[in-house]
């Protein structure tokens, strides 16, 4: 799962200084950052510079936000105050914009310790994108959409689903309580094989 990926990574990077994190990083897929307490950018893995285009020293003593899709923003600051204010990890789905104005969406958490943030990340534009096309097409055509993935161990409901089955729209949702609310025989045609 990609939050357990993402916590023992974010535990990980908190043991380490500024320097061990070029070491710790390379080779890894997963986006790192230290902040200081005002979410000006200390230090960064090179995934940043090669997925923004951006070069590293434009990143550092900056504001992470400066880097933010306009929209985004806000959910950035309110999770830097829940971080710092908390003390819990943060979880959040940011866009950024790269030099050439392509949006991404990172997965990033959030930890606040030592007067510092630590994010780490994983890059998930793709998944994102599939989510987005799956919720407006839920609300153009008014009924329900919904898919599993079994590699990320994810499941997702539009907005219709949960009307359906009169929840609260964003409740949280796992493959098994999805299943739940099918008749026995939808769910043997849903069930997927075990090997």
């Amino acid at each position: 799962c990609i939050r357990d990926r993402l916590y023992n990574t974010s535990t990980i990077l908190m043991k380490f200084s500024l320097t061990e994190l070029e070491t710790f990083s390379k080779g890894t897929e997963v986006f790192m950052a230290i902040l200081d307490d005002n979410g000006n950018t200390k230090k960064l893995n090179d995934k940043w510079s090669k997925k923004l285009k951006f070069k590293i020293e434009e990143f550092t003593n900056t504001s992470l936000s400066d880097f933010i899709h306009s929209k985004d923003e806000e959910k950035f600051g309110e999770a830097l105050t829940s971080a710092k204010k908390n003390g819990k990890e943060c979880h959040v789905v940011l866009r950024f914009i790269d030099k050439n104005l392509h949006s991404f969406s990172f997965q990033i958490d959030f930890s606040f310790k030592n007067e510092e943030f630590y994010l780490v990340g994983f890059d998930i534009s793709d998944h994102y994108q599939e989510h987005q096309s799956l919720q407006e097409m839920s609300k153009l055509a008014k009924i329900g959409a919904w898919y599993h993935d079994p590699i990320r161990d994810e499941t997702f409901w539009s907005d219709e689903v949960y009307r359906i089955h009169d929840l609260p729209v964003g409740e949280p949702m796992n493959a098994d309580k999805a299943l739940s609310f099918y008749s026995s025989v939808s769910y043997t045609h849903l069930t997927l094989p075990t090997t």
